[in-house]
């Protein structure tokens, strides 16, 4: 867990999106199983949506990295912005001003051994869990699946993300993992969340901004991507995950 220590100082003043020529139409099903949340916060961004409040002022340093050489600032970013840069290097915030570090498989960032891969490629999909599901149907009548238990122990595939240990203020009964079908004028707002099972206490990524049902039961919003991962204290074969080309790019254009 990270507090970070960032530069504190004046409100915030939040920059105004550009009117694009375009709107980007809406796209149902994109982010079903999808974790490239840099792509979704700025699909939202492009949309003109009402920007979702300010992140802490006070940020983990290696945020503050990524806006070295450009002329942009933490908290004078657009909100939308915040919360991609925060998920491109690999934070998912615990509670106030605390973040969970994330960890991806190491060698699979396309750059040295030492990176690992995006924060877009995490999601785990139902055709890697190879158990029953529980199907569900969202308010606009789309099924859409989530595991109704804890993680089952046989896996198709291992997971693809691991959260260093952190302290967090209880455990949540919801599930370890679902598909996504909320608004498409929904913002998620993610959070790192611990779940305990009779052997184990795993933890998870969760992208609802409501509160979410008991494992067993759909939530009337909608589902939300939830993303399990392993929770280690000194990860072997895990590492920072690799800078996305969207945030590099998106950053570029907001100077």
């Amino acid at each position: 867990m990270e507090n970070g220590n960032a530069t504190t100082g004046a409100p915030a003043i939040i920059t105004t999106p550009p009117t694009p020529t375009t709107t980007p139409p809406d796209t149902p099903g994109r982010w079903r199983e999808s974790s490239d949340f840099v792509a979704r916060y700025k699909f939202l961004y492009d949309r003109l949506l009402s920007q979702p409040p300010a992140l802490p002022a006070s940020v983990p340093s290696d945020v503050l990295l990524r806006l070295q050489g450009t002329n942009l600032n933490w908290t004078t970013l657009n909100t939308f912005a915040q919360r991609a840069l925060l998920w491109d290097v690999g934070y998912v915030r615990i509670a106030g001003a605390s973040f969970a570090k994330v960890l991806t498989p190491c060698g699979q960032g396309g750059t040295t051994i030492d990176t690992g891969a995006s924060m877009a490629s995490i999601a785990y999909r139902s055709s890697d869990l190879g158990v029953p599901l529980t199907s569900c149907v969202n308010a606009a009548g789309g099924h859409y699946f989530r595991l109704n238990a804890s993680l089952p122990s046989q896996l198709r595939t291992p997971l693809k993300c691991a959260i260093e240990v952190f302290a967090a203020t209880g455990t949540s009964n919801s599930s370890l993992w679902s598909q996504d079908t909320l608004p498409s004028t929904t913002i998620p707002e993610l959070s790192a969340q611990l779940h305990r099972t009779s052997s184990a206490t795993i933890a998870a990524i969760h992208a609802s901004p409501f509160a979410e049902p008991a494992a067993a039961t759909c939530p009337a919003s909608g589902g939300s991507v939830v993303v399990p991962c392993s929770l280690v204290v000194l990860g072997t074969g895990w590492c920072r995950p690799e800078g996305s080309k969207v945030m590099t790019s998106w950053l570029k254009d907001l100077q």
